[in-house]
């Protein structure tokens, strides 16, 4: 074979590399976790289902630190491997994930394009908290049912001081969120 063509060859799949290397190294890095004094801390047991599309339901173990405005929400399998990683602050989202690290301009952002859904997870600290998210109009739900509506989720509470909050949404497809807290986060939760 020719030497100069070689050195061609070798010389664009080179440039080729290199411009893979530099798009992967502009994918920026979440900045690392730095719990503020208002953090909260949440561990436990989470299963999103969305109807008739088993894809795009899973379950996961948590752990959850932070506030709506700064923290990181981290997935992990039964034995303890994290899967994914999110972290946020004002207007900026990180996920790592298997497929790298992806930015995204808010939390339901993260949700719709991971999951297909609007998962509010903003407003999850005040709902595990037993509370709703102060952020958004909510009202008691139907027939003195322990919980509240808010955002299009029925969030009911019945068993709460067991550590587990129940969220359905029904429209525009049914979602069954369910997280079932460990005992400290629990104990946590119930505590003044």
């Amino acid at each position: 074979m020719n030497v100069r063509l070689v050195a061609r060859l070798a010389g664009v799949a080179l440039a080729l590399m290199l411009t893979g290397c530099s798009h992967l190294a502009t994918t920026p890095a979440p900045p690392p976790y730095v719990a503020e004094p208002a953090a909260q801390h949440y561990e436990g047991r989470l299963a999103v289902r969305v109807e008739n599309d088993p894809k795009r339901s899973f379950s996961a173990n948590f752990t959850l630190d932070g506030q709506a405005q700064s923290g990181q929400l981290s997935l992990s399998t039964a034995i303890g491997t994290q899967v994914a990683l999110a972290r946020w602050l004002p207007g900026r989202v990180w996920l790592v994930d298997g497929d790298g690290t992806r930015e995204f301009e808010a939390l339901d952002q993260l949700s719709r394009e991971t999951l297909g859904e609007d998962i509010p997870l903003v407003a999850f600290f005040d709902w595990l908290g037993g509370r709703p998210w102060p952020e958004a109009p909510s009202q008691p739900l139907q027939h003195n049912a322990p919980g509240f509506e808010q955002m299009g989720w029925h969030v009911r509470l019945d068993r709460f001081n067991d550590g587990l909050i129940v969220a359905q949404r029904q429209t525009p497809s049914i979602v069954n969120l369910r997280v079932k807290l460990d005992a400290a986060s629990a104990a946590a939760t119930l505590s003044p």
